[in-house]
């Protein structure tokens, strides 16, 4: 949520709050206890929305760079003994291969990593009985098809993540709109005759319908108040 959204959610929660504290003196406005409702509801929407939002991809991302770093040394071990065995074998074609798919290949983006990373354990599988000499044992060269797949499914979950998240933050905003066209244009009008049938309420309702502008950080300055 943007420090604006915040701001405008709890200017919505006072009014909830003035809808719970004052329901015995609004008892008779059926319509305006409605109101009070449909308040209710739509900030609970607000809040389920947001904390949908509020996840985030640190954890996975975290774990996703450590199963890299992980796959990076198999592939340095691996690469390393194909060349090796393309050398001793005079295997010009597996030697150029190595050459070409070792090459920067940490460097590249996640789509074409996975399929280096294919083409490496592809070639070291049926070479596995003669790599053992050369340093690399056959789970070792299993272990780069593991890896790769758990790599990539990592990344899918960030990426179905990401998604949601962006999906609630539009719907957040769609609703915040939403309700506060509703307040302007139906529960400001419903209240506006307490100013002369109840001023101490009416009061109380435009205190809670004002918004608190908090700043995204620590100010010394008081907080300003603005209506919506």
């Amino acid at each position: 949520m943007t420090r604006t959204d915040l701001n405008s959610l709890n200017m919505f929660k006072a009014v909830e709050l003035f809808y719970f504290t004052n329901d015995e003196a609004l008892a008779p406005f059926e319509v305006i206890k409605n109101a009070g409702s449909q308040i209710k509801l739509m900030v609970a929407e607000i809040d389920d929305l947001s904390k949908t939002q509020s996840q985030n991809t640190k954890v996975e991302t975290g774990l996703k760079n450590i199963e890299r770093d992980e796959l990076n040394d198999i592939l340095d071990k691996v690469i390393a003994a194909l060349g090796a065995e393309a050398v001793a074998t005079q295997n010009n074609e597996l030697r150029l291969s190595v050459i070409t798919n070792k090459s920067d290949i940490k460097r590249l983006r996640e789509a074409d990593y996975k399929i280096r990373v294919d083409w490496v354990y592809a070639t070291a599988l049926p070479l596995a009985v003669k790599l053992v000499k050369w340093g690399v044992t056959a789970p070792e060269i299993e272990m780069l098809n593991t890896k790769a797949a758990s790599f990539a499914g990592r990344s899918t979950v960030m990426r179905n993540k990401t998604a949601v998240t962006k999906q609630a933050s539009t719907e957040i905003m769609e609703k915040i709109a939403a309700l506060s066209t509703y307040l302007r244009n139906d529960v400001d009008t419903l209240m506006a005759p307490f100013a002369t049938l109840n001023p101490t309420l009416y009061g109380q309702y435009k205190n809670a319908r004002k918004i608190v502008e908090k700043a995204a950080t620590q100010a010394k300055k008081p907080d300003a108040e603005t209506a919506l």
